[in-house]
């Protein structure tokens, strides 16, 4: 029997697939979470407080490591700049 490409190792080809397979188990909150879910419940999205939280958190990261991009292209031609000035002096 040749398997196709989609099916894994430990499937046979033209096995059923379950439309929604149950989540896998895990550690901490997230596991318990997981545990109690029911494999057929839909999908929630996160309240919209943890969305706003998450795009400021996410801008002032962005925000910061643009900071520090910018301050080490300054660094950098300040210390080209210094370099070329010590050659012609």
């Amino acid at each position: 029997m040749e398997e196709s490409v989609t099916t894994s190792n430990n499937r046979r080809a033209g096995d059923p697939v379950p439309a929604a397979a149950p989540p896998p188990p895990t550690k901490g909150w997230a596991g318990r979470r997981a545990r109690r879910r029911d494999w057929d419940e839909q999908y929630r999205p996160a309240p919209l407080w943890k969305r706003l939280f998450s795009l400021a958190s996410l801008g002032a990261i962005s925000l910061a490591s643009g900071l520090v991009i910018a301050t080490l292209i300054a660094a950098a031609i300040t210390a080209a700049a210094i370099a070329l000035q010590s050659l012609f002096t």
